[in-house]
């Protein structure tokens, strides 16, 4: 089946946990506040996001797609923590050492019975890191130059409000071209 969604997380069998409520899992909630967020700072409704689980994926692996192109994929463990060290940590912990998906920062997968011994690190729950990771891809896409204004070009005709108030939206010329563009479009009130 083709998904047509906006925006879409992937996410591999192992990590069906996080989205489970029977399970606990916060990622649905995380990822409605990072929308709410977004789109407040950006000042146009951000469509909801789908999420789907995809068998083909390697184990705790997960997607970030715009329409049906991946922009963002990461590894993020349900079972553990990732801890982020601070200033001069002195002190190495063991675990699953990584790159930090939203900010490229040295990180580590620890287990949770570790998490007394990060105090001098950032610990996050992997619901936040991977709904971060969604924030960062979503400003990042906003602000990409003309044709590939991925997220403006495709919310816009679906967003008709922007703070509250109605707009119009008609499609304009491609900024950095004469050349008409359909999926850049300019917002007026």
């Amino acid at each position: 089946m083709t998904d047509y969604a906006p925006f879409a997380i992937q996410i591999s069998f192992g990590l069906i946990p996080l989205i489970e409520e029977t399970s606990g899992g916060a990622l649905v909630s995380r990822i409605t506040g990072i929308r709410r967020d977004v789109s407040t700072a950006m000042g146009f409704v951000i469509p909801g996001v789908r999420i789907r689980n995809d068998m083909g994926l390697p184990a705790n692996t997960y997607h970030n797609r715009i329409r049906r192109a991946v922009v963002a994929e990461d590894i993020a463990y349900p079972d553990r923590r990732l801890a982020l060290p601070g200033g001069a940590t002195p002190r190495k912990l063991r675990g699953v050492e990584v790159k930090d998906p939203s900010f490229g920062m040295d990180a580590v997968w620890i287990q949770p019975h570790q998490q007394p011994e990060a105090n001098d690190y950032v610990v996050v729950e992997p619901e936040s890191v991977i709904a971060t990771h969604l924030s960062q891809m979503l400003y990042a896409h906003a602000a990409e130059p003309c044709p590939a204004c991925a997220i403006v070009g495709w919310l816009l005709p679906e967003a008709r409000t922007l703070r509250g108030r109605s707009v119009s939206i008609r499609v304009k010329a491609s900024c950095r071209s004469d050349k008409p563009d359909p999926k850049v479009a300019r917002v007026s009130e």
